[in-house]
């Protein structure tokens, strides 16, 4: 073992405010300078010298202690210590002061490109223009919800450093311009309730090479027990083996009725005018009387009184109908009764009443249907997962899944525990727990007292460490109805939002309110034996959930009015509505994407798998449910490639005219995964190169014995004598030297 020798060329006692440096020798061609009084640290390596953080203000040291092997002084009422332990920089930074803060490192001077756990991965040009201008203008944002690992990379012109973050709560981070350079700011927050008030990183230097960064983050996790495979995860919950070659799916539609269920509209509108007016009691009258809360009470009441008949109306019609079909209280039942045995009874009185204007009863259902799952397996789409945002779809259609079920498919809900609302303020299912005294006491507080607000401004965001009696509770209830769900999602939950709770009574940190996730995932997946999915999934979640939705393609455009408010721009995502109860605008209308959008978060020269090269055979991820496959146009084939390449599910939204419309998209596409990702998911992906200078042409390994060749420009290309056609790949089995082509449609 070599050995490793810390030298000063200055004496203790002369550690002073002019910015003295000490050498760290970690072997003959790394070492390591550093200036005790700017915090500057520089690397040489093989005698080329690059700047890992930046100098910042002078300032006098005291307390300098040293030894053979590290260093540590006090600088600014903070303690310091730099130790090197196998070639590696050890830093430790701590404080006894409360809420103080500290910025490092940061990172400019001589860094090429940036490589950054940025949900997939993102490789970002220093000096591109659109880059620098792009993320300069988003100033603070939180490293926890944007690092999807706790790593921070760079490309210098002779070698890579990477910088382990081991605190992942309380930083944020930004980029700001340094004299002409693009630089990287990290800054930690020391609260009052965070014990001990320390954060520590490790640097390495390592070959010009992205591999090498991923192999090194996976090494620690292994080392720490950190990392749990999909294998692993499938021998305590077989139906895990569910997800490997699954699309993923959400499932839209009234839950009862829908327009496509009718035979009959015009036949269907008359017949329950005419009840309505007739003397004696009967299923229209019930209707009627249960739509008093319903939110389009006034346009089904003008409707009614329409002298002409056209579609229109009975869309209308429908979705009042389905509306108070969907009432637990319709009706008289037996005591007994569960909300689905309720619902089944609303809807069978209200087939017998109208059946000759309506078709089969066991066909009803628009994307949660049987229709949808038959049209699937028609296809040869035989793995799949299929998700609801409301519980009424899978209350009101046991059938469907029970169906999904017997047809291998997994099939759960969407569920939150992120927000509350006051109890008699509507707002949308998961948030409405009317509940006075949890809204007042079991919500966060920040620390200038003030209750934090929800999702869209609306109520108050729960403690997580509050909140498992809230999911068993609900869960219990939903399952009740004797439902075969066999998988769930948490919303935000694996998200990386983690937040100080100064209530009080109850001071919990972001530590806290991540290891309470942790235990809401624990519990799901254990005490219900559900396949768990959440929001982005996020490192840390990794051990704890078998899928996750916006790693791939993340939310984005979040404040840009364009996508979200202004509805007359050819670039605004949708409502979250549908006229007919199907899958809303916002999923399913498809929309070109603003240049800066396309060029940032969908251009393959700067999307890098770094999740996959670590979580592959892991943790199962894919787009977030707002920016599916097909949303944005001129992107399908592209998305299509890197869904492959990356091993990536593809997700999509569903209702009958969806499916319609799409399925010529899908069919191929779902299938040819489906093929490959079953043998994929259960490899690490090994490998990751550009293979053309204008980084188009890319590989990704997946062990030793699979390679993929993608090609993502608009021209043909040559690899070791094979032709890749433009928009297409080549996936060669290394051992069989058989190859497969895919061109996406």
């Amino acid at each position: 073992m070599k050995k490793i020798f810390l030298f000063a060329f200055i004496l203790c006692y002369s550690f002073t405010a002019f910015g003295q440096k000490v050498k760290v020798y970690s072997s003959q061609n790394l070492s390591y300078l550093i200036n005790t009084n700017t915090l500057e640290i520089i690397a040489n390596k093989n005698n080329h010298n690059e700047v890992l953080s930046m100098p910042q203000n002078n300032l006098e040291v005291s307390n300098v202690l040293k030894n053979t092997d590290k260093i540590s002084f006090t600088r600014n009422n903070k303690k310091f210590t730099f130790k090197v332990i196998n070639n590696h920089l050890n830093i430790s930074i701590s404080t006894k002061k409360i809420d103080d803060k500290i910025t490092f490192p940061q990172i400019s001077k001589g860094v090429e490109n940036f490589i950054l756990p940025i949900y997939q991965g993102k490789r970002i040009p220093t000096k591109d223009k659109k880059f620098k201008s792009y993320f300069l203008s988003r100033g603070d944002e939180i490293f926890s919800e944007n690092f999807s690992m706790a790593f921070i990379a760079c490309e210098y012109k002779y070698f890579n450093s990477m910088i382990i973050v081991n605190n992942i709560f309380n930083n944020i981070f930004n980029f700001t311009n340094e004299k002409g350079n693009m630089q990287f700011n990290l800054t930690h927050s020391f609260p009052i309730m965070q014990k001990p008030k320390t954060i520590s990183f490790i640097i390495y230097i390592l070959p010009k090479n992205i591999n090498a960064i991923t192999n090194t983050y996976k090494k620690l996790l292994l080392k720490h027990k950190e990392f749990k495979t999909l294998e692993e995860k499938a021998k305590e919950n077989p139906n895990v083996k569910k997800l490997y070659g699954a699309s993923h799916f959400y499932l839209w539609g009234l839950g009862v009725i829908c327009s496509e269920n009718v035979k009959n509209p015009k036949g269907l509108y008359q017949a329950f005018k005419k009840d309505l007016k007739s003397k004696k009691d009967n299923i229209a009258k019930k209707i009627y009387i249960k739509l008093k809360n319903y939110d389009e009470k006034s346009e089904f009441i003008k409707n009614l009184k329409a002298k002409k008949f056209y579609s229109y109306n009975a869309n209308v019609l429908i979705k009042g109908i389905n509306y108070s079909l969907e009432q637990k209280d319709l009706l008289t039942y037996s005591k007994y009764s569960s909300d689905s045995q309720k619902v089944a009874k609303n809807k069978k009185v209200f087939y017998n009443r109208y059946k000759k204007y309506l078709n089969p009863l066991n066909s009803f259902g628009d994307g949660m249907s049987n229709y949808i799952l038959n049209a699937l397996k028609k296809n040869n789409i035989n793995r799949a997962w299929f998700g609801v945002d409301d519980t009424n779809l899978v209350i009101d259609n046991p059938n469907v899944v029970a169906n999904a079920n017997k047809m291998g498919y997994l099939i759960g809900v969407y569920d939150s525990y992120h927000t509350i609302v006051k109890p008699g303020v509507k707002a949308w299912a998961t948030v409405e727990f009317n509940n006075q005294e949890i809204y007042d006491n079991d919500t966060i507080t920040d620390k200038n007292g003030k209750k934090i607000k929800g999702f869209k401004q609306t109520g108050r965001k729960l403690n997580p460490c509050t909140t498992l009696p809230l999911i068993k509770k609900r869960i219990d209830k939903i399952l009740s109805n004797h439902l075969k769900l066999n998988s769930w999602f948490l919303d935000v939950d694996a998200t990386g939002e983690f937040h100080n709770d100064y209530t009080p009574s109850r001071m919990t940190t972001q530590k806290d309110d991540m290891n309470a996730r942790i235990a809401k995932m624990k519990y799901i997946s254990n005490h219900y034996h559900m396949v768990l999915g959440s929001e982005n999934g996020m490192g840390f979640s990794s051990r704890y959930i078998d899928f996750a939705q916006g790693m791939m393609r993340p939310l984005f455009g979040w404040r840009d009015k364009d996508l979200r408010k202004n509805k007359s721009s050819k670039y605004y995502l949708g409502r979250y509505y549908s006229p007919t109860g199907g899958v809303p605008a916002v999923f399913e209308k498809k929309v070109p994407l603003k240049k800066i959008y396309d060029y940032i978060y969908f251009n393959s020269k700067f999307t890098l798998p770094l999740y996959q090269l670590v979580y592959n055979n892991s943790i199962i991820t894919t787009h977030h449910w707002t920016m599916g496959s097909l949303k944005f146009k001129g992107q399908r084939k592209n998305n299509s490639l890197m869904e492959i390449s990356y091993n990536i599910p593809p997700l999509y939204h569903l209702d009958r005219r969806v499916w319609r419309r799409d399925k010529k998209y899908i069919i191929p596409h779902a299938v040819f995964f489906s093929k490959w990702h079953r043998i994929l998911v259960k490899l690490p992906m090994s490998n990751f190169k550009y293979l053309s200078s204008d980084h188009t042409l890319q590989e990704t390994d997946f062990g030793a014995k699979y390679t993929i060749i993608t090609n993502y420009s608009n021209l043909d290309k040559i690899y070791k004598g094979e032709k890749i056609k433009k928009k297409s790949l080549i996936i060669f089995n290394n051992e069989t030297k058989k190859q497969e082509r895919y061109s996406p449609r």
